[in-house]
């Protein structure tokens, strides 16, 4: 994102993995900012999955 590697070990994958078996499994990312794990977890690029992305009370208009 904007030339900066987030992750560039792949280390965030793993570690889920390691709690919890992802194949064929249904996630639900809140919080989840631009997305970018919950791609990743689906492993397609343009992938559509369920996300719930929340603001302060101060930042609505």
């Amino acid at each position: 994102m904007h030339g900066v590697s987030i992750d560039p070990e792949r280390r965030e994958l793993a570690r889920l993995r390691r709690f919890a078996p992802l194949a064929d499994a249904r996630v639900l990312e809140i919080g989840c900012g631009n997305g970018r794990l919950t791609r990743r977890l689906v492993g397609q690029p343009n992938a559509s999955s369920p996300s719930i992305r929340t603001t302060r009370r101060s930042d609505r208009p």
